[in-house]
């Protein structure tokens, strides 16, 4: 596989390349230009383009917030087959997501999803992919970001990038090694709520009251832009019937109607804490999850790594860190393209 990374500023520089399977495209939603698609079509002409906005990208120890980066990935002996979906064409994204796993051929090694980041709910996505797929498929990706403003995501397969759209991208190939881990970096602050009261993925109540004033008082933000960025600081751990969990965090904030929209469903009778993370903790659970997968494998041609923006917002100065820590693991041969989402 060859692997190229630079900055869309230096596109003009680039040969056109025939041969490019997959392009991975990474911008600040507002500092976006108009045109992105048919400028990188001419130079990658067989590629199929990904993009999406995001809350920070990076390829080296730099996190970019208004420059764009472009990842252009040439497999030798592997392939790629994609497809993208509207969230306005389906009743739900329960059914969206069943789509997405029909449509998906049962020899995919791996299925890499980039989703609108505001209007799709990902719990009741995933349920529905999961629908149709195998136990043994890897499903990859995250959420299209736009930084800690919560306001809009774009996303675009192989045209100009908007909202409410999601790019799948199935990878196929007998010799294609793929190896992924997950962990939050996150730890109980000791407060523990039932939830009372919610739509799905958008939180109303706990314990009977609106959980927007009970999370305003704590945080004692001043301005709703200022309340709308320490949400971030404190995610809430979801528990369900079986005492596992996930974490959640905010992707929406509604000041007007007073309830707070999340990335998956946060179930009616379900146990909540929120969350707290430091510097350290949230850096050695990178260091950790790279040292799992490279136990794994020995390959480490291309490292894909998606961080949330919670953590970014945490780490603040520090969120090159992370890349660091994954240098570190993966060493400097390998290429790199990351995002916060």
């Amino acid at each position: 596989m060859v692997i190229t990374n630079f900055y869309y500023s230096e596109l003009d520089a680039q040969e056109t390349n025939e041969n490019a399977t997959l392009f991975f495209f990474a911008f600040n939603r507002l500092s976006k230009k108009e045109g992105y698609h048919k400028r990188l079509k001419s130079k990658y002409p067989q590629a199929t383009i990904v993009m999406f906005s995001t809350a920070g990208h990076f390829i080296s120890d730099k996190i970019e917030d208004d420059n764009e980066l472009v990842c252009v990935l040439e497999f030798e002996k592997s392939s790629v087959k994609a497809r993208s979906y509207s969230s306005e064409d389906f009743e739900s994204d329960y059914q969206l997501g069943s789509c997405i796993g029909s449509d998906l051929e049962s020899d995919a090694k791996a299925l890499i999803l980039i989703t609108d980041g505001g209007l799709i709910n990902g719990t009741d996505l995933i349920k529905g992919v999961n629908t149709h797929t195998n136990a043994g498929l890897q499903i990859l990706g995250g959420i299209a970001g736009d930084g800690t403003r919560f306001k809009d995501t774009l996303v675009g397969l192989d045209e100009e990038p908007r909202s409410g759209q999601i790019a799948a991208v199935a990878l196929f190939g007998e010799e294609l090694e793929i190896v992924s881990r997950q962990d939050s970096g996150w730890s109980s602050l000791g407060l523990e709520f039932l939830i009372t009261k919610s739509d799905k993925n958008k939180l109303i109540e706990l314990n009977n009251k609106n959980a927007y004033e009970i999370l305003s008082e704590f945080m004692h933000s001043e301005t709703d832009e200022s309340f709308t960025h320490n949400m971030l600081y404190y995610p809430f751990f979801v528990e369900d019937e079986l005492n596992e969990g996930v974490i959640r965090t905010p992707i929406a904030v509604d000041h007007v109607g007073k309830t707070i929209t999340y990335a998956g469903n946060m179930p009616i009778g379900s146990t909540v804490k929120l969350m707290k993370s430091r510097t350290m903790q949230l850096l050695d659970s990178t260091f950790d999850l790279a040292n799992e997968c490279i136990s794994e494998s020995s390959l480490n041609e291309f490292i894909f790594a998606i961080s949330c923006v919670g953590r970014r917002v945490v780490l603040q100065d520090m969120a090159n860190e992370e890349f660091v820590e994954l240098n570190n693991v993966f060493g400097s041969n390998a290429k790199y393209f990351g995002f916060y989402s």
